[in-house]
């Protein structure tokens, strides 16, 4: 994310958000990719957005104004 590659890291803030969002102790790297790129594609936003979105909501930060 940082260097700019777009996509969604299956790191252990978006794991742990997914899981939470589907109520399971955790999730496998590549479901929690899944899902999220599903979700990008309904809300019509990139997938990176809403990775970098799901980053800062677990960091305790609102949404970016950009």
């Amino acid at each position: 994310m940082l260097a700019g590659l777009p996509g969604v890291k299956p790191d252990r803030m978006i794991r742990r958000f997914v899981a939470r969002a589907l109520d399971q102790g955790d999730v496998a790297p590549d479901a929690a990719v899944c899902l999220v790129e599903k979700a990008a594609e309904l809300l019509n936003v990139s997938s990176t957005a809403l990775d970098h979105e799901i980053w800062r909501h677990q960091r305790g930060r609102g949404p970016s104004s950009s």
